[in-house]
């Protein structure tokens, strides 16, 4: 073999090779790319079903908030109602004419306080003292009749055996709960 067939043999057995490292190549390149874009799918997938339960739990959570938001409006405009009707109550009772006015806490004084009690003093509300002494004789009892401005209706009577309160204000507060669950009932029916 002559020089120039040898360079040309050795010239033909390199491109060859740099020919199949070069196919190698691609071939090794492709598969690459080909898992790489696999990979990427898969992280793409998993990244989106991250992100969709993400967004799915906000939504829940703040769709429950709004709800328990929405709630909590509806149950302080439920309560600033029926406040309100107890405002309007309060204010209807102790604006009654005084012959009601006798009439209703008489008989609610007749309730309360026992007939054979010794009477101290009585407390009695600025504006319905001659209210309050028809009271007292309409239940036979007798004491020392003392104005406060700190009753709006009815009277607090001072005994030997304690005191007897006889207001406004307290039977409302006895009876509220009884009587909000009343007006629910009824509202809710």
């Amino acid at each position: 073999m002559s020089q120039n067939t040898l360079i040309e043999k050795i010239k033909q057995d390199a491109a060859n090779t740099i020919a199949d490292i070069k196919s190698t190549e691609k071939t090794m390149v492709e598969d690459i790319k080909r898992e790489t874009k696999a990979e990427i799918a898969v992280l793409n997938e998993s990244h989106t079903l991250a992100v969709n339960k993400r967004l799915a739990q906000l939504e829940l959570v703040s769709v429950s908030r709004a709800n328990q938001a929405g709630n909590i409006a509806l149950q302080r405009a439920k309560r600033e109602q029926i406040d309100s009707l107890f405002v309007e109550v309060s204010s209807e009772l102790e604006g009654m004419s005084s012959e009601e006015y006798v009439a209703f806490f008489q008989k609610y004084a007749t309730e309360i306080i026992p007939q054979t009690v010794q009477v101290t003093t009585v407390q009695v509300p600025v504006a319905r003292q001659a209210e309050a002494k028809k009271i007292l004789e309409g239940l036979g009892l007798e004491g020392e009749v003392v104005v406060t401005s700190s009753i709006k209706a009815g009277l607090i009577v001072f005994t030997n055996d304690g005191v007897y309160d006889v207001t406004l204000a307290r039977m409302l507060s006895e009876k509220r709960a009884e009587l909000e669950m009343e007006m629910v009932n009824k509202v809710m029916a």
